[in-house]
């Protein structure tokens, strides 16, 4: 568990080469000890590494080992994990409507389960894709549902992620106030966590 919170401390801060290795040396341990459910969450932030890095291929190795080993126990409730990734390859790679779908069928699950982390997750992620289709008024509904589940879990960078997705939209309809608005409260936070890129992103 210690090596996988470090993994995800070093992926925020965009640290990607050690959050590999310490989200490895959790993998290892998680398989000794038959930690499926642990193994699945790390595979996660690997995935989201690889996606990052525009690693493709390994990201769908990634998702086709946790189906494999979801399979073996019938892991169902954790299978949003493989529709979400796939969703991320389809967004990247400019395929909106197949993105939405994966989405939407990780949120459908996600529902089902009661996840609410992984709902606001799903939400953000949908909320992407209405962005870039320009559909803001669909986009900001998600968003602001994401941000609300997030402020009550006290998901720092799930806040950050969402505040700085609406401001583009503020500003996007102009209204630059409040994009401004948006966009501090991010800054703030992303200083925080110290996420580098978030940061860069923002100034």
């Amino acid at each position: 568990d210690c090596y996988h919170r470090l993994g995800r401390i070093f992926r925020i801060q965009q640290n990607y080469s050690e959050a590999i290795k310490n989200y490895n040396d959790a993998v290892r341990i998680r398989t000794e000890i038959k930690d499926y459910n642990g193994i699945f969450t790390t595979f996660e932030g690997l995935s989201l590494i690889y996606n990052l890095q525009s690693n493709y291929p390994e990201v769908l190795n990634i998702i086709e080992t946790v189906r494999m080993e979801k399979k073996k126990i019938r892991a169902t409730s954790r299978i949003g994990f493989s529709y979400m990734r796939e969703g991320d390859i389809y967004l990247n790679l400019g395929n909106y409507s197949e993105a939405l779908k994966k989405y939407q069928t990780a949120l459908d699950i996600r529902k089902a389960n009661g996840n609410k982390f992984g709902i606001a997750n799903s939400l953000l992620s949908i909320g992407n894709i209405y962005w870039h289709q320009s559909n803001y008024l669909e986009a900001l509904e998600n968003y602001q549902t994401a941000l609300n589940i997030y402020v009550e879990f006290g998901v720092k960078d799930g806040i950050a992620n969402a505040k700085h997705s609406i401001g583009n939209i503020n500003f996007q309809q102009g209204n630059y106030p409040e994009a401004l608005n948006n966009y501090l409260f991010s800054l703030k936070i992303l200083e925080e966590i110290g996420n580098i890129g978030g940061i860069a992103e923002l100034n």
